[in-house]
């Protein structure tokens, strides 16, 4: 049987403890166990949450960065663009038959 995470806190940083192995979470990582420590562990409740306006951390409560944004070349636009027009197609054509 797997023994359950640990969430254990040194100087401000927060570290998952696990059968004596020890890693050190992202600070955004941080943020999300904070979150569910503060609604006894139910991921439910993290979705859910009201304190908009009264917790700093609620834009980050779902473990990422909602400020962060990714900036794709044209090049990497239309390599995806192929790859989905493939996935299309292929999905058409196994309807076909």
């Amino acid at each position: 049987m797997e023994k359950a995470l640990k969430q254990e806190f040194f100087d401000g940083d927060q570290f998952w403890r696990r059968e004596g192995k020890t890693a050190r979470l992202n600070p955004v990582k941080s943020i999300r166990a904070f979150c569910l420590q503060c609604v006894a562990g139910q991921r439910k409740e993290v979705e859910l949450c009201p304190s908009v306006d009264t917790c700093p951390l609620w834009p980050f409560r779902f473990g990422t960065n909602p400020f962060h944004t990714k900036v794709f070349s044209e090049e990497t636009k239309e390599k995806h663009r192929r790859h989905l027009q493939s996935m299309r197609n292929s999905r058409d054509n196994k309807d076909k038959v």
